[in-house]
């Protein structure tokens, strides 16, 4: 299976394309974790088959992301779908013209047509882009939206190889989805990561809406493309109500990271001081205190507490000390990361009480019970391994 993600698929009918690694900056109105480089020296040049101007390009989406525990369905209404060129037809934003509406969750190694664009020939396309209009997301059967910072998803297109006749560049797309609890309510908000690589195409045309299945060859050119870390330690304790949790991380890459989330799944222990029934508690740890706040609904609470425990993550977002804080909203993920260098290490630490909704739930992880540790980054970076809790 490939990393989780979602993936954008730009199949180059009848061209030849080349690529070369590029560097990584800031474009205008990205707030995704990576953005796009028009000045990048390697990127996929397109030649159309002679005598035809233009080529036909799809654009193409699959494969599910981080979610939390319980997640049956991530669904995405998208809209401007385009490729970033250079070259022949000048540099900008072709539009791909395309919009609807996918689950993520449900085009696992296969891919759905979203959009076509037509390239001119000589042009390369270093770039794809599309909007998110909204999202929503189906945990343990219920409904929740998802709040999409910045909506535009925008990805380099970079790899190092040279394609043949007929070839798909690939645009791995992974978010982080993580539940935030605010208000007495549970949303879900939604942080992007993005790839791309350059694969041999299985199909001469494709028209929108179509599927597509990715080949062995494809899942693994993908992950290859993805920047390589490896989680070289990682340690979670709990002492009292202070939750600490440790994470080494290695850059093998030829280029520098950013790490941006540490994700933890596996067991909570939650308590809260909403009035609650004490009949209906089901295992939540209950602290009735002086702080309750007047109006609260208390079988609302109890579901939010429940919520908490039944997700099964803990979402942590790094800065650039390497200090991880809890993500408590969209605004969470605004935090920079932190860079590695190629061939160095550093060290996330997060030591605190575990708190949501200006501190009425609190939770930690339980001493002896196994968790997964995640750690995502730019570019499609991803790491895991499993840790026992002491």
């Amino acid at each position: 299976m490939i990393a989780a993600g979602v993936i954008i698929v730009i199949v180059i009918i009848g061209a030849f394309l080349l690529f070369g690694t590029g560097s990584h900056t800031a474009a205008p109105n990205q707030t995704t974790s990576q953005a796009y480089n028009t000045s990048s020296t390697g990127s996929t040049a397109v030649t159309s088959v002679a005598g035809q101007s233009s080529k036909q390009v799809p654009v193409i989406m699959t494969d599910p992301p981080q979610v939390p525990s319980g997640t049956s369905a991530l669904v995405v209404a998208y809209s401007s779908v385009k490729v970033h060129t250079t070259g022949a037809q000048g540099s900008g934003w072709v539009n791909a013209k395309g919009n609807g509406t996918v689950d993520l969750m449900s085009i696992t190694n296969s891919s759905t047509v979203i959009g076509n664009a037509n390239v001119s020939q000589g042009a390369t396309i270093d770039a794809a882009q599309f909007y998110i209009n909204s999202a929503y997301i189906v945990v343990n059967g219920t409904r929740y939206n998802v709040t999409v910072p910045g909506q535009t998803v925008t990805a380099n297109v970079t790899s190092s190889a040279q394609a043949n006749q007929s070839s798909q560049v690939i645009v791995d797309m992974t978010p982080t989805v993580a539940a935030v609890f605010n208000n007495n309510a549970t949303t879900f908000v939604m942080a992007p990561s993005a790839k791309g690589t350059l694969v041999a195409a299985s199909n001469a045309s494709l028209q929108v809406g179509s599927s597509v299945s990715l080949s062995a060859d494809a899942q693994a050119s993908l992950q290859a493309s993805a920047p390589n870390i490896t989680i070289t330690s990682a340690n979670i304790s709990v002492s009292g109500n202070v939750t600490t949790v440790t994470v080494n991380v290695n850059d093998n890459s030829g280029s520098a990271v950013t790490l941006n989330n540490v994700l933890v799944y596996g067991q909570q222990q939650t308590s809260t001081s909403h009035p609650l029934n004490a009949s209906g508690s089901s295992g939540l740890g209950v602290g009735i205190g002086s702080n309750l706040s007047i109006g609260l609904n208390a079988s609302a609470a109890l579901k939010v507490g429940e919520q908490i425990q039944a997700f099964q993550q803990i979402a942590l977002v790094a800065s650039g000390s390497g200090s991880l804080s809890q993500v408590l909203g969209a605004g969470s993920f605004s935090n920079s990361g932190v860079t590695v260098s190629p061939g160095s290490n550093a060290t996330l630490t997060y030591s605190s009480q575990l708190t949501y909704d200006s501190g009425l739930y609190q939770t930690r992880v339980v001493a002896g019970s196994p968790y997964r540790v995640v750690v995502t980054g730019n570019a499609g970076a991803s790491a895991s391994t499993e840790v026992t809790a002491t």
